[in-house]
């Protein structure tokens, strides 16, 4: 059953959307626009990866610029694994998983789709393997951090999670996502090992050492336009992701106690590199069906009123709590139930 905390919210965030639908009609073009945030997206990637390669742009601006629009990238792939676009149209929707998966480097969508709208089922819950990947639980610390920083150590993560992983053994998962983790282990293992040969720090025995000279360039503009951007985009975002969720110490099913607003004005370098999802993923988890863009325009009007009902802002106790609502640990004789 929906809380009436839960209602009133749902109903803040709907009226918004109303009021936008109702003075920009353009917004009923849903698959028109998802078509133009993708190729757009797409578009940038390319226009600066040209710029870098002719010369016009610094290698760090470079990076930093080309996680801007891969980030929209991951929210097409986040609506689309909600069925926004293309319906009935599964060829389309198919090619976009295919063309995103490979521009993130990231975890395989069609393994990542029913972990997701099972993450929305089970959310700050045990057996919520999405969240848990991105080290929800975790205490703030070098391994919290480096799950955010290196996709990797998911692999790690998923040994540990095995026994909770949903619908996939273990070796289909870790094979489903496998090709996109191993051309990231080969370009970060292929630049550093440049780095270490060129700047005399590979012992003897270095692999690094057998690395022909003339690969230099490609291993340092694939490391610039593909491996850095997705490391800086993927590290904000699971930062970003796992502190707006609260985990174990909540009821299952209240969506109230599930997410927080994160949107102090020291998370803008974080939020630039995760389309702002810290500040406006809590909305979602009221209102599944919002497109990303539409989310983005209605927190501006909703998300003070949405404040209002009750829902957490800018809690940065999730932090030393490790991702508790209510206190450090899990509270053994009562887990409050009030939108509070």
């Amino acid at each position: 059953m929906v809380s009436e905390g839960t209602q009133s919210v749902q109903a803040v965030i709907r009226e918004a959307e109303q009021r936008l639908r109702a003075h920009h009609p353009w917004l009923a073009y849903q698959d028109a626009l998802g078509i133009l945030f993708f190729v757009g997206a797409l578009g940038a990637c390319a226009v600066i990866a040209g710029l870098y390669l002719d010369g016009y742009l610094y290698w760090w601006f470079a990076a930093g610029a080309m996680a801007v629009p891969i980030s929209i990238l991951h929210e097409m792939e986040h609506d689309l694994i909600h069925r926004l676009y293309f319906r009935g149209r599964d060829w389309l929707r198919h090619t976009c998983f295919f063309v995103i998966w490979w521009a993130k480097l990231h975890v395989n969508p069609w393994w990542r789709a029913p972990q997701h709208l099972y993450h929305h089922q089970r959310s700050g819950q045990e057996d919520d393997i999405e969240e848990k990947l991105l080290g929800i639980g975790l205490p703030f610390g070098p391994f919290r951090f480096l799950v955010a920083l290196h996709p990797g150590v998911a692999f790690y993560l998923l040994i540990r999670l095995r026994r909770q992983i949903r619908e996939a053994s273990l070796g289909r998962t870790i094979l489903m996502s496998a090709p996109t983790f191993l051309v990231m282990l080969v370009i970060w293992e292929a630049f550093f090992g440049y780095i270490r040969v060129r700047y005399g720090y590979a012992p003897s025995w270095d692999p690094a050492l057998l690395l022909p000279p003339e690969g230099w360039p490609l291993a340092r503009n694939l490391a610039v336009l593909w491996l850095f951007p997705n490391i800086l985009r993927q590290t904000c975002l699971a930062l970003a992701s796992s502190y707006c969720h609260y985990y174990a110490d909540i009821e299952e099913d209240n969506i109230f106690l599930q997410t927080q607003i994160l949107r102090h004005w020291s998370l803008a370098p974080i939020q630039l590199f995760c389309f702002n999802f810290a500040a406006t993923h809590a909305l979602h988890h009221f209102v599944v069906e919002q497109p990303f863009y539409l989310r983005q325009a209605v927190a501006f009007t909703a998300t003070d009123l949405v404040v209002a009902k009750g829902v957490r802002l800018n809690d940065f106790g999730v932090v030393p709590r490790n991702n508790r609502r209510w206190g450090s640990a899990v509270s053994s004789d009562r887990v409050p139930t009030a939108s509070a």
